[in-house]
């Protein structure tokens, strides 16, 4: 009864294990294949799988092998066009160092019949992947290739023999396989007693010798002991005499770090990040505390001025000049005090024809006016090019606009008002800043806002005539009330207004004459006409340049979805797909 009990337990314990061994090899498995194992160690293989994988390896004299891969593949069910083979061209040397050999494929063909099959190869810079059949047929069941090459660079040569150790199989295939032989022929002349032979088996880097050779005279053969999984193959290594097969070395790759220009380039780089993350933005704020402050002026601000700066060629900065003098900026007021400068020199008339509605009007000529600037002739020449009366609302002025202000910092720059265009410079650095941001260089972003777009300077002459310019606008700005030129109030009203605009401070100037008995500008006219009001007056002037503004910047292109639309229209766009 003993006896009887422990071989019940044996059998349960038994029959429990095969089922979680059985599951454990299925789930290492592709999951449209399966393996079991029969009481007599026979492998079952159901799905896609390879049967065998037969690699013949053949030595040469000249220092190249011969391989001849036979693999019968076994699709199963499944519809497919072919196979595709990983062949590396990449190892590693006895110093560990990478190499390239040299493959050249001979072609791919059935065995048996020798029907050759259509391939196409690609190349990933490590590996060719060569993709056997036709892409406009599917097949399925069992089919037979055999793949030929020729490798130079394979062996490798110690100082006591010469060696193949060659990967059979490879590691990379996604399905299992049956059985995996391999055959080596060596090249008459070597001692049969002084051929070594191993074999490997497993995932990459396993050490286990699930395989068994065996070798007669220069012919060594290997052979797996079981099926092999997903990621698993065979590698093996035959040793003999040296003496025998010529030294046909790899040739190694040196990486581009240890090339001559690579170390180069690694230079050139970390120089220019130091430069960059480190050097650059202290160079900014020491550009800027060496070259970028304005001199001090010969004469400080004062509370009193009435009359703008004057150059050295005698005329006086016109209020658009000023006012970029001052803020280093030419913006829509340095516009808008330039119409009202020109249009109170006579050269046209500002009408308000309806309410919100504005003309300029041609007053008189300009082609031969010797005292107009560069770019007070081109935004005449732009404003009246057609015709002599023109409609703000019809009239498109952004590259107008855009070509004044670079004329105006131009001018500046000639007058030697400033070392260089401010706008070019502060432009340069917001590019810098939005780049800084990009690499993460937040050292240089803060340089570059706080001390490179403070880097226009202006000369010496500039400073000074800033002074007098911070003076002008000190006396627009002031309410005091105590006017030194009575009976002038109209002329004085007009010649400083263009610079009041210009300074952003009209309202405050203008608030000095509301009470006095002035007239509109004979350059002006304003729709329902009126007894003049400093203040409406302003605030009419301020609702034409607002129509000059809208005319002052490009459309934006614009179309209805009801008139004309189309699926893929309208803002935004791109895609993708398959094929």
């Amino acid at each position: 009864m003993k006896r009887i009990a422990i071989g019940i337990w044996l059998f349960l314990i038994m029959a429990a294990r095969l089922p979680v061994e059985g599951a454990k090899a299925s789930f290492q498995l592709n999951s449209s294949s399966a393996v079991t194992t029969s009481q007599n160690s026979y492998t079952v293989i159901t799905g896609e799988h390879i049967r065998s994988f037969n690699s013949f390896i053949r030595v040469l004299t000249d220092g190249r092998i011969e391989v001849s891969e036979r693999i019968v593949y076994d699709f199963y069910a499944n519809s497919r066009h072919g196979i595709y083979r990983d062949i590396p061209y990449v190892k590693y040397t006895a110093d560990r160092k990478k190499a390239r050999m040299t493959i050249v494929i001979g072609g791919v063909t059935e065995p048996g019949t020798k029907a050759v099959y259509p391939f196409t190869t690609e190349d990933d810079g490590e590996r060719l992947r060569l993709k056997i059949g036709d892409p406009n047929t599917l097949i399925t069941g069992v089919h037979a290739y055999v793949i030929a090459y020729t490798v130079s660079g394979g062996l490798t040569y110690f100082n006591d023999h010469d060696e193949l150790y060659w990967n059979s199989t490879g590691t990379g295939w996604q399905i299992p396989m049956e059985k995996a032989t391999s055959e080596v022929a060596l090249p008459e002349g070597i001692v049969p007693a002084e051929i070594r032979a191993a074999c490997y088996t497993g995932s990459y880097g396993s050490m286990q010798q699930s395989c068994r050779h065996s070798a007669i005279r220069q012919t060594v053969n290997f052979e797996t002991d079981s099926y092999l999984l997903p990621g698993q193959g065979l590698s093996t290594v035959v040793g003999f005499s040296k003496g025998i097969v010529q030294v046909v070395r790899p040739t190694v790759i040196i990486p581009f770090y240890e090339r001559p220009v690579g170390r180069v380039v690694i230079a050139v780089i970390f120089v220019a990040a130091l430069w960059w993350y480190v050097g650059y933005p202290i160079w900014i704020a020491v550009k800027w505390w060496r070259c970028g402050r304005d001199p001090k002026p010969t004469t400080g601000e004062v509370r009193a001025w009435f009359e703008p700066p004057r150059l050295a060629s005698g005329r006086s900065l016109t209020p658009s000049e000023a006012g970029v003098l001052i803020d280093e900026t030419a913006d829509q007021a340095d516009v808008f005090a330039l119409i009202i400068h020109l249009a109170s020199r006579g050269y046209f008339k500002i009408v308000e024809k309806k309410e919100g509605d504005f003309y300029f009007i041609k007053r008189k000529g300009y082609d031969r006016d010797q005292s107009l600037l560069p770019f007070e002739l081109t935004f005449l020449s732009e404003m009246f090019s057609a015709e002599d009366e023109v409609r703000i609302k019809d009239k498109a002025l952004y590259l107008t606009v855009a070509q004044v202000k670079k004329e105006i910092y131009q001018g500046l720059v000639d007058a030697e008002l400033f070392l260089k265009n401010p706008n070019t410079i502060r432009l340069f650095y917001t590019v810098i800043a939005g780049f800084s941001l990009f690499t993460g260089n937040l050292p240089l972003l803060v340089s570059s806002l706080v001390f490179g777009l403070r880097l226009p300077r202006k000369t010496q002459k500039g400073a000074d005539a800033n002074a007098v310019v911070k003076s002008l606008r000190n006396f627009l700005k002031s309410q005091e009330r105590q006017l030194n030129f009575q009976g002038k109030h109209q002329l004085l009203f007009e010649k400083l207004l263009a610079y009041a605009v210009a300074f952003g401070i009209e309202r405050e100037w203008v608030k000095r004459f509301e009470s006095l008995d002035l007239t509109y500008p004979v350059w002006y006219q304003a729709y329902g006409g009126g007894r003049f009001s400093s203040l409406y007056f302003i605030n009419s002037m301020q609702s034409s340049f607002s129509s000059i503004q809208a005319a002052s910047y490009p459309p934006a292109a614009s179309s209805s979805g009801f008139a004309g639309g189309f699926s893929g229209g309208g803002g935004g766009g791109g895609g993708g797909g398959s094929w």
